[in-house]
């Protein structure tokens, strides 16, 4: 079975590294962004099973991120 792909956004380092190595190391697939922007490109690109979304980013809000997500699919 193809394991679920998930999307980390969150502007500080130590969280998005230390979410992606525990959700890694139990299988899942994880891209992360550093900012809205960053996301934004990616979601152009690929598609996601899941996203997890700080709401304060550094360039916008995490709702932003969430409304073009919603656009998209």
């Amino acid at each position: 079975m193809t394991p679920a792909r998930i999307l980390i956004i969150d502007d500080e380092l130590s969280i998005r590294l230390t979410l992606a190595e525990i959700l890694t190391n139990d299988g899942y697939e994880v891209t992360t962004a550093e900012n809205g922007q960053a996301a934004l490109e990616i979601i152009t690109h690929q598609s996601f099973d899941l996203a997890l979304i700080d709401i304060n980013l550094g360039d916008m809000k995490g709702t932003e991120v969430l409304s073009a997500m919603r656009e998209q699919s």
